[in-house]
């Protein structure tokens, strides 16, 4: 069935891109309706004059757009990405010529790729992060696929493999490795390899190194599941244990070390995460940082072990990296949130525990962070749990978060002090907070004016 002119006007007003038509001087033929919309005009008054004083505008036509009317190909095309304003576009434009190669018009469209060029540049970001991460941690890191040929790995691994890069890895199996000799004594029947039944394998085993050294290692696997719990993988790692096999004695301080080194790490890692989620929101610049100071003050006044205090810390350090996943002008909002940003915003406690999950902390520190905003009533976010359900860590990081919330300033408002908080938590004691914590952190800054000289 054949569409009439009107018919084919219709279907490319439809189009929510900017869509027009054009010679071969560039003068325009058709505009579709998003165009007169971005160009802020009629359609009459810009047919008949070169499209690039209008939308998008400039000294001349773009350049792909150039490029397709004056190529002697009969039909030619071209793709590039141009930005105009704040927004960034891909330009295509389709030229035809007629069969005397006397006529040529074109047909451009240009497609809204803010969102995607934002979102790409996020994920990049996130990606060299993690690569950063991974490549200088302390441990020998990688990853197989199910047939367990290696997909990837760091430095540290592909050297003590025998190999002078990751990319020398990829699609190989132990066989090929500088272990090759032990890995063929497991070939018949590797009991070690990952299971669909095992969420987790540790042990220790010898190794030789390419230059025939003896050593002991303690390698840890992990299996990577996909959203239906599918086992497509596995990441693991592996830390030197001691350079000769010894006594147990020398193993277990070994061992120590290296558990030592391995928290390091992840507090390295923790500040890093934690400065990452500041740099996106400035005005809460520090916050993390402060509510991890009235935590572990709390948490020492309760009387916990340093072990535990750490752990706590660590949450607090964290408590709001679900926030990344918040778009930075609900963050910075310099005015109360609307019902629907209010909901966005408190996804923040979900997505960080989503973020987290997959770390194996000492500590269930996800789930800390995924509670912070529960409350004993029953009414908090986001799984509504009610009073002994609640963690003692999520309760006392809700009234550390509560008190420097309030105490500094806001986009949207400025600082309520230090005296406002401690009443809100003492008024709330029993309902939202829990009671011993809120009478703690009444011991600790009652009759104080404000938290400069604690965090000093």
């Amino acid at each position: 069935m054949n569409l009439n002119q009107g018919e084919w006007i219709e279907l490319l007003d439809a189009i929510e891109d900017p869509v027009f038509i054009h010679d071969k001087s560039y003068c325009l033929k058709y505009v579709n309706k998003s165009y007169c919309n971005l160009a802020g005009l009629d359609s009459q008054v810009m047919l008949g004059k070169p499209y690039w004083k209008f939308f998008p505008k400039g000294n001349g036509p773009l350049d792909g757009c150039r490029q397709a009317i004056e190529s002697e190909t009969k039909n030619a095309c071209s793709r590039e990405e141009t930005k105009i304003g704040n927004k960034t576009f891909l330009s295509k434009s389709f030229s035809k010529r007629s069969q005397d190669q006397k006529t040529v018009n074109a047909i451009h469209i240009l497609q809204d790729i803010t969102e995607q060029k934002r979102l790409s540049n996020e994920l990049n970001h996130r990606n060299y992060f993690l690569e950063l991460v991974i490549e200088n941690m302390p441990a020998r890191i990688f990853w197989k696929g199910c047939d367990l040929l290696y997909l990837g790995c760091n430095t540290k691994f592909a050297k003590d493999a025998g190999f002078s890069s990751p990319l020398d890895l990829i699609g190989k199996s132990d066989y090929e490795m500088a272990w090759r000799s032990q890995a063929e004594m497991f070939r018949a029947d590797d009991t070690r390899t990952i299971k669909l039944d095992v969420s987790k394998l540790d042990y220790e085993e010898e190794s030789t190194s390419p230059d025939g050294k003896i050593a002991w290692l303690r390698t840890s696997k992990l299996p990577l599941l996909d959203n239906n719990k599918n086992i497509t993988g596995m990441l693991g790692f592996y830390q030197e244990i001691t350079n000769e096999k010894q006594e147990r004695d020398r193993v277990a301080l070994e061992q120590k070390i290296h558990i030592e080194d391995l928290n390091r790490a992840l507090d390295s890692i923790i500040q890093v995460m934690s400065k990452a989620m500041e740099l996106r929101d400035p005005y809460t610049a520090g916050h993390q940082a402060k509510v991890a100071l009235i935590a572990c003050a709390i948490g020492k006044e309760l009387g916990w072990d340093e072990n535990h205090i750490s752990g706590l810390r660590m949450s607090a350090l964290v408590h709001d990296i679900g926030k990344i996943g918040i778009p930075s002008e609900i963050l910075t909002k310099p005015a109360m949130l609307s019902e629907y940003e209010e909901k966005l915003m408190q996804e923040h406690a979900e997505k960080g525990y989503q973020l987290l999950k997959g770390i194996s902390f000492p500590w269930p520190i996800a789930d800390w962070v995924r509670q912070h905003h529960e409350r004993t009533d029953g009414l908090g976010y986001p799984q509504g749990l009610h009073g002994e359900a609640i963690s003692i860590e999520a309760k006392v990081l809700g009234v550390a978060d509560t008190l420097e919330a309030m105490s500094a300033h806001r986009p949207y408002r400025p600082a309520l002090g230090l005296p406002a908080a401690l009443a809100e938590i003492k008024a709330q004691s029993g309902i939202k907070f829990d009671p011993d914590v809120v009478r703690t952190a009444l011991s600790l800054f009652e009759g104080k004016e404000n938290l400069d000289m604690f965090y000093a």
